[in-house]
């Protein structure tokens, strides 16, 4: 009975130490999930697209039972990095805001063939991730199309404070612009008064004229 016993549990061994290893990876992959506050979204409903297409990640933290990199659809638009597990997935595994990071090729993630294909983004106090292209140029396009996106930001970015300030000064300045006093009371009458003199003296040149016409042979 007891040799019985023996080589049932010898048998079971493979199985078990596979169950083993699934729920170590439903663990790791739960584990691998980052959002940063994003909603969810599905692979086919994204829009801006820059650039898209399959690449390996690197897991934050993996076992010795599970796979260090992981096939992902990533999907990088005007702001946001998302990655999924295909390019029909209806949500998400894991998506950051690419602002504030910096991109470079990693060589040194992998010692195998495909060490050249690798980079890697990282910013301070966030998490880095790591991704494995299909190729070096393949590598070289991501790094260079999120540099891209990153330099945009950089530069559509306007502080608020200097644009309020802006607007108080050239408020500011047309309160300051000064004109001409309004006329006063008595200043209609003046110019009046001003207008029948200047058609009184008219008039006497007029009679000066004629006399002397008069006076001519």
């Amino acid at each position: 009975m007891r040799g019985l016993e023996v080589g049932r549990n010898r048998e079971a061994g493979p199985e078990k130490k596979w169950t083993d290893c699934r729920r170590i990876d439903e663990v790791e992959e739960h584990n691998d999930r980052y959002f940063e506050d994003i909603a969810p979204v599905a692979a086919q409903d994204l829009s801006n697209i820059l650039k898209q297409g399959y690449l390996e990640k690197k897991r934050k933290d993996h076992s010795f039972f599970g796979s260090e990199w992981q096939k992902r659809w990533c999907v990088l638009n005007n702001s946001i990095f998302y990655y999924f597990g295909s390019e029909k997935d209806k949500q998400q595994k894991g998506s950051f805001y690419i602002s504030d990071y910096s991109v470079h090729l990693a060589t040194n993630l992998r010692k195998d063939s495909k060490k050249n294909a690798c980079f890697e983004l990282v910013a301070p106090g966030r998490r880095a991730f790591q991704f494995t292209a299909s190729s070096p140029q393949e590598a070289r396009e991501w790094v260079d199309q999120i540099n891209f996106v990153l330099k945009d930001l950089s530069s559509s970015f306007i502080p608020c404070d200097d644009e309020e300030e802006e607007e108080e000064e050239t408020y500011d300045d047309i309160e300051g612009v000064t004109g001409p006093p309004p006329p006063g009371p008595g200043a209609g009458q003046a110019s009046q008064g001003t207008k029948h003199r200047g058609e009184q003296e008219m008039g006497e040149v007029d009679e000066e004229d004629e006399d002397i016409y008069e006076v001519l042979p």
